[in-house]
């Protein structure tokens, strides 16, 4: 039965994993009650045994996109001396962590003085949910974030595109309603997730309601650069304009999608060669 609204995942469904998560956090000795003042690097490993396990719990969903998203955008300071915006933490793909058979495994690396030398690296296995990553966090992250991870996890592995959307509807809607949240990474994957459903109806109006999500969460990127665009926003951009007709545009996102991915650089130029056969 698909719920109604967030009221339910929150107050019923997660609620119970949240007091958990509080306890864990509570439990651990790694974890510091106040916010950190020297930049954190969470490193999660890239090996293919530990991405696998992790996707296979959580149908494809990425583990590096579940750490950003359960973080705030309060975990962003400003440096005094150059007044720039600097992130407190900073969430990375990492190569293998030497733990193998233990993952996924995550590495955090927090400052200990002014040398980096000093820093401290502690290696977490078995990071298998959202809770779990919860846990290992230097800050207590909001119980919102955590509930709006869960269930656009689940919205992921929903098949009805009716349910997916209702349970993306909320969590964006939730979001929307709490002003620190409203600029956060779980905001612009959800809009992410929300268009990318939309395109998948291949109507005209659902183009135009994934066109409206997608450039959402790229003007919340462009306000804020600390917020990372997932990986695929622009492919989505552009897979939204070619279906609305906007070829020229769809060739430009296709290719800021390989500026930032160059990864795909080779994917992206058959691509826009196919497309410029249609100008």
């Amino acid at each position: 039965m698909i719920m109604r609204n967030l009221l339910l995942p929150l107050s019923y469904e997660l609620h119970c994993s949240w007091l958990m998560v509080l306890l864990m956090l509570a439990a651990s000795s790694s974890i510091s009650n106040g916010l950190v003042q020297q930049q954190t690097t969470i490193q999660v490993c890239q090996n293919k045994d530990c991405c696998k396990r992790y996707q296979q719990a959580h149908n494809s969903m990425d583990l590096v996109q579940t750490f950003r998203d359960l973080l705030a955008p309060s975990t962003i300071t400003i440096n005094s001396s150059q007044q720039q915006q600097q992130p407190q933490f900073v969430v990375e793909a990492s190569g293998c962590l030497s733990h193998c058979g233990s993952g996924p495994n995550v590495a955090i690396i927090t400052p200990d003085g002014s040398s980096s030398s000093n820093n401290q690296e502690t290696v977490h296995n078995h990071v298998e949910t959202p809770t779990s990553a919860a846990a290992i966090l230097p800050v207590e992250p909001h119980p919102t974030l955590l509930a709006a991870v869960t269930v656009m996890e689940k919205a992921h592995k929903a098949t009805e595109t009716d349910k997916k959307l209702h349970l993306l509807n909320s969590v964006i809607n939730k979001l929307n309603s709490i002003p620190e949240l409203a600029e956060s990474a779980a905001n612009v994957h959800a809009h992410t997730l929300r268009a990318q459903v939309h395109l998948e109806t291949s109507n005209n109006h659902s183009v135009e309601l994934a066109m409206h999500d997608i450039q959402q969460a790229i003007a919340m990127n462009a306000k804020n650069q600390l917020l990372p665009l997932p990986a695929n926003a622009w492919r989505i951009l552009a897979d939204a304009q070619e279906q609305s007709g906007n070829i020229p545009a769809a060739m430009a996102a296709l290719r800021q999608w390989a500026q930032l991915n160059p990864s795909y650089a080779t994917k992206v130029a058959k691509e826009v060669s196919r497309l410029q056969q249609q100008l």
